[in-house]
């Protein structure tokens, strides 16, 4: 009976109790019942406030731990199928430049090996017949990461080592020298424009020819302004004159003030050879601020193929016609005053054969001009190119 445990009595009552209920308690007044509410409602939104606001930080609080926790969940591993769809050189074993021009698997830079091991290790996410915690996965991905990005550091070591090779060597093959940064052309060009906006010395003049070569069309403006400045004027005119197209050339040629620039421009032109840069150089021939550089550039050139030429003398446009003539009348010889009095002959092309007759002034051409003169049909043709030819030489 001792182990017994003692049950409270629930009939005790404390004397306590009973002078307590005898008590009477007074009744408030109106008025202290009017400041107890009116106190109420001044604590009362405050509290709400309060608690509205810590609920919506822990709401804020909750939905980033869950975006962080989602950024390191296991992955499901992207198919062959998928990567063969996304990327048209996976199956044929050939990759596509920035210029759109194929290469062989051999001349895959690292970055492109080290994006093809990737999917059979991601495939495995277990470890020891277990799956792996949220820390393994982690730890896991991180490696993982390692594996597929190539580092950020081995990428410019490749764009430092270009620019050594520019400077140490200019007169390098720029194309292959920038071969080996086209499968990263997006992240080098952000970093070579910077360079070539801010950077000093031969670095910079590096960083303007690899951009040229690597960007292309989306590098002209840039390249623009920076040959409107004194320390890179030289480099960066080079750079465009390399890429930039003929009609791009044409107006930088028409707005620059230095003669030798614009027989550099048009002596690119010439040097392309196709239609488009000889439309482009005639446009330079027929402008009265770009024609004797443009005549001058010729004259400097010896691969220049008189057929380019001669083919505009039927063109629909007179300027270019004009243009043309006065060119091929600069390309004198025997054989291209022959191929022209054979035009006249064969009634094709008779203005435009005619005036190149009568700018070229060599005495086959004028023996030729003189006996048109006398034929009835030729007559007035022949007077209409001396007429022109007065005016394109003054």
């Amino acid at each position: 009976m001792g182990n017994e445990p003692i049950q409270p009595d629930r009939e005790f009552n404390d004397p306590l109790d009973d002078l307590l209920h005898q008590a009477e308690w007074p009744v408030p007044d109106r008025a202290s019942i009017a400041r107890l509410e009116s106190r109420w409602q001044e604590i009362r939104p405050r509290g709400h406030s309060v608690m509205r606001w810590s609920a919506i930080g822990i709401a804020a609080a909750l939905l980033v731990m869950g975006w962080l926790l989602w950024d390191y969940l296991p992955e499901k591993p992207e198919s062959p199928d998928r990567i063969a769809n996304r990327d048209p050189g996976f199956n044929s074993g050939r990759l596509r430049t920035s210029q759109g021009t194929d290469i062989p698997s051999t001349q895959k830079n690292q970055s492109s090996q080290t994006t093809e091991t990737p999917v059979e290790v991601r495939a495995n996410r277990s470890f020891a017949g277990r799956e792996l915690n949220l820390y393994e996965q982690v730890v896991y991905r991180t490696l993982e990461q390692r594996r597929i990005v190539p580092n950020h550091a081995d990428k410019m070591a490749r764009l430092q080592h270009a620019m050594d090779q520019l400077i140490e060597n200019p007169d390098s093959d720029i194309a292959m020298v920038a071969e080996p940064l086209r499968a990263e052309t997006a992240l080098f060009e952000r970093t070579l424009a910077r360079t070539a906006q801010y950077g000093r010395g031969p670095r910079r003049n590096a960083a303007i020819r690899l951009l040229g070569e690597l960007a292309g069309d989306r590098s002209v403006g840039l390249l623009v302004m920076l040959s409107r400045q004194a320390g890179t004027r030289t480099v960066a005119i080079q750079t465009l004159i390399r890429f930039a197209r003929s009609e791009t050339i044409f107006h930088l040629a028409v707005h620059e003030s230095e003669t030798g620039i614009q027989k550099a421009m048009a002596r690119a032109l010439l040097d392309r050879g196709d239609r488009e840069s000889m439309t482009a150089y005639l446009e330079l021939v027929a402008n009265h601020a770009t024609k004797n550089a443009a005549l001058g550039a010729l004259r400097e050139t010896d691969t220049v193929s008189a057929d380019a030429f001669l083919a505009f003398l039927e063109s629909d446009e007179s300027h270019l016609k004009k243009a043309a003539a006065l060119t091929v009348s600069r390309l004198d010889g025997l054989e291209i005053s022959n191929r022209l009095i054979q035009m006249v002959q064969t009634r094709r092309s008779i203005d435009g054969a005619l005036l190149a007759l009568m700018l070229s002034q060599n005495p086959y051409a004028i023996q030729f001009l003189e006996n048109a003169a006398r034929d009835m049909s030729l007559i007035a043709a022949v007077n209409l190119a001396r007429c022109q030819a007065q005016l394109l030489l003054n």
